[in-house]
């Protein structure tokens, strides 16, 4: 049981890396809106690490934006 959660957490956290290379492209394509989306998102439910990536791109979006 517990390798399964095991498992299940790191599906999440692999998950979770996908969302962050997803809001970087979108960044790349202006796509701010899209990546704010995402940014939340994984704000809420990733990794201390994930969460602290996040929140530097958010920043980066909000510095960026018109």
């Amino acid at each position: 049981e517990a390798e399964e959660a095991e498992e299940a957490e790191e599906d999440d956290i692999d998950s979770t890396d996908s969302k962050l290379d997803l809001a970087r492209a979108y960044i790349e394509m202006g796509d701010t809106d899209g990546a704010r989306t995402l940014l939340a998102e994984i704000v809420n439910i990733g990794t201390p690490a994930q969460q602290i990536e996040a929140k530097e791109l958010l920043l980066r979006v909000d510095t960026k934006s018109d």
